[in-house]
């Protein structure tokens, strides 16, 4: 979807005078609505209700008033795929007599030096609205000045136009309803169809589609079309909104939007959130229009569910696979990496199954993993996967998949660009074993020829850089519950003004570091806030901190943090009640009760796994000890290949590595040259040196938490 609103305004000719640096940009815009003017200028009363219904808008607060004119909100800007960043916005004119609104940025931003807003309501019973806009763009970049000028002509008008008609529809007159389901489907598959403005096989009756720009003709059985157009996506936010109008005989509606979200359960179920506004095409009365058009929706909605809901694996595939895997030439060379996923094995090798873009849920280098056409995951089928950090883009075969045994084997086809040096026979076997209930342990083994021996090692680093990746995913996503932790949470004290002289409302939010937070209830206008508040959260094997945060309820807006604090699980004992009084990080005390009760103790973690706490250097943290071994190594070999006898060198800058480019070596000192060869350190003593550095990086380490 965002791909299809980027080409539109890749596509869009920009008028010349324009594009220079500090130019005026001047647009404009008609659209007529099919609502009376009256309805629509009522969206224009209140500057913020109104504010919280535009697309793009994220993080809405009020700086200043309470909706008249001067009243200035603050929001976080955020478009598909282009320049973003914070805006302040001014209410500056509101005319009930010539139904005239204007805005303007309150102050330049990295945006705009200037930019101002108009929208004018004519008509009586059908209005006619105009928009324009007037600014000077403060974007540096040429291309993403017009790429931001492009959507202002092609999409951001109209939708802005678009976005005031939902927002009567809805709130003024009802015309809205919310579906939501969860369906045993991965989000990831289900965004790979429903996310694509081609693709329309998962509307109901649909047979195909004819794709314009933005909009889009649907054709469905019994020589049906419904014409639509891309109101907003974000690929991010696993969302789209679509709009239609004037469909008095397919959706008996002359105003139609549909606005679809996806939210991952857990890695094999999706919940579908789909809000959709409308307005009767005959001018019936809302509610009992809204009484047909709902049941008539059900029913696409349930054929959405059916559609979506994923067979148990094995299920409708071809049996053949049981005789045994294919015979394939085994290479000279050969990696292996295993590791443990606290999870039952079933449930591992669920997630783990699919062979296309699921496979991005846990497994985090790749930027981009599809199944080439006809898209079907069973034996044979290739997959194209883009790599995050070379961006190289990798082919490879399904060769067999045993769901008895827990085995998959696959191989690589090309790699584009090629590597150095010529690879062949690169085969890679995943093997799953249950170690007990709860854990299964998951095995690579890779084996390859390639033609010159001295680059095989650095393959196996490679390699085993690929397989724990994905390893360490998996284990992110099932973490096995080893006991409760009971809280309650009583009282607050001294607790710091987020609104000037007023008292707070004030509320907290519970969570363990990796579990689903808990809220309690608001306690108004008080800055002692009494709750009384008890709950149970789960302990499970990652569980280290319990973190407590205060909020400040608004009506308006987001809400305002009043503070944090947070208790370390080492610091509790096991079947024993503890009061705290903890303090608030930005003022105030917070009292609690905590009762930890451990059902199992877990293991404890190898110790190439310990998770470094803290580090003397901030942005290392946190690292894996077995990375930070590799770092080592790596970064050792790297400063050794930097000297050499009878090189000169220039001021040059440490590059990220390969296999961890989350760490940021540029802000290691640079190698400074010109400098003759025998006044420098030599290769030996500088390896050692750094060596030494990474060494003392590795000695700060606070060790974990262990029960």
């Amino acid at each position: 979807m965002a791909a299809t609103l980027k080409q539109v305004v890749d596509d869009c000719k920009v008028p010349g005078e324009f594009l220079s640096e500090g130019a005026e940009v001047f647009l404009t815009h008609t659209e007529d609505m099919p609502v009376s003017a009256d309805v629509y200028w009522s969206a224009f009363q209140d500057f913020v209700e109104l504010q919280l219904h535009m697309e793009g808008h994220e993080n809405l607060r009020v700086l200043k008033g309470y909706g008249e004119v001067g009243t200035v909100v603050s929001f976080y800007y955020d478009p598909t795929d282009l320049a973003e960043g914070q805006r302040d916005m001014k209410l500056v004119e509101k005319d009930d007599t010539t139904r005239t609104w204007r805005v303007q940025e309150a102050e330049p931003n990295e945006l705009y030096k200037i930019y101002e807003m108009t929208i004018k309501v004519e008509g009586t019973d059908a209005a006619k609205v105009t928009i324009s806009v007037r600014f000077v763009s403060a974007i540096k970049n040429q291309k993403e000045r017009r790429q931001d000028i492009a959507y202002h002509m092609v999409h951001l008008l109209g939708a802005r136009i678009r976005d005031i008609l939902n927002f009567i529809v809805r709130e003024k007159l009802g015309g809205k309803h919310r579906f939501e389901l969860d369906i045993p489907c991965s989000r990831e598959k289900m965004w790979g169809i429903v996310g694509n403005f081609d693709d329309v096989t998962w509307i109901r009756e649909a047979t195909h589609t004819v794709v314009d720009g933005i909009y889009r003709t649907i054709y469905y059985t019994e020589d049906r079309s419904l014409k639509v157009r891309l109101a907003w996506a974000d690929s991010s936010d696993y969302l789209f909104v679509y709009e239609g109008d004037n469909s008095p005989d397919f959706l008996h509606c002359k105003y139609y939007r549909g606005r679809i979200q996806f939210f991952a359960v857990n890695p094999n179920r999706v919940r579908v959130t789909y809000d959709c506004s409308f307005i009767p095409a005959d001018n019936s009365p809302m509610k009992k229009f809204k009484t047909r058009f709902v049941k008539a929706l059900s029913s696409r909605i349930a054929w959405l569910e059916k559609t979506f809901s994923e067979p148990k694996p094995g299920e409708g595939e071809s049996t053949d696979t049981a005789v045994g895997p294919p015979a394939f030439k085994k290479g000279a060379y050969s990696t292996s990496k295993s590791g443990v996923v606290r999870g039952p094995l079933e449930d591992v090798w669920k997630v783990f199954r699919p062979f296309g873009r699921e496979c991005m849920e846990y497994w985090k280098i790749y930027d981009s993993m599809e199944i080439e056409a006809p898209g079907m995951d069973v034996a044979g089928c290739i997959r194209v996967s883009k790599t995050s950090k070379t961006k190289r883009t990798i082919r490879e075969r399904l060769e067999w998949r045993d769901d008895d045994n827990h085995v998959e084997i696959y191989s690589l086809l090309s790699m584009d660009p090629p590597p150095p040096v010529a690879m062949s026979n690169v085969y890679t076997t995943v093997t799953m074993t249950s170690l007990g209930e709860k854990e299964t342990e998951v095995k690579f083994e890779g084996t390859f020829d390639v033609s010159v021996s001295f680059a095989v090692s650095r393959i196996q680093d490679n390699q085993k850089g690929v397989y724990m990746a994905c390893i360490n995913g998996l284990q992110q996503l099932f973490h096995s519950k080893v006991g409760t932790l009971e809280v309650v949470v009583g009282s607050a004290a001294d607790l710091a003004r987020t609104d000037g002289w007023f008292d707070a409302d004030p509320y907290v939010v519970l969570a363990v570091n990796d579990g689903k937070p808990v809220t309690t209830k608001v306690c108004s206008s008080t800055q002692k806030p009494i709750w009384d508040e008890r709950f149970q959260l789960p302990v499970t094997s990652r569980t280290r901190n319990i973190i407590f945060t205060v909020l400040d309820r608004d009506t308006v807006g987001q809400d305002d943090i009043m503070g944090t604090a947070n208790v370390n699980l080492d610091e509790l004992t096991s079947g024993k009640e503890r009061k705290m009084t903890l303090d608030v990080q930005g003022g105030g005390t917070l009292n609690v009760r905590l009762y930890l009760k451990m059902h199992d103790k877990p293991k404890e973690e190898e110790e190439g796994e310990k998770l470094i706490k803290s580090l003397a250097i901030p942005f290392l943290t946190p690292v894996v000890q077995s990375e930070m071994d590799d770092i080592k190594k790596e970064f050792t070999n790297l400063i050794m290949s930097f000297v050499g006898q009878g090189q000169k060198y220039e001021l040059d800058h440490m590059k990220r590595l390969r296999t961890h480019p989350d760490v940021p070596l540029e802000e290691f000192p640079a190698a400074c040259v010109p400098m003759p060869t025998q006044e420098m350190f030599t290769p030996r003593k500088v390896g050692r040196l750094m060596e030494r550095l990474m060494e003392f990086i590795a000695s700060q380490v606070i060790p974990p938490v262990v029960w």
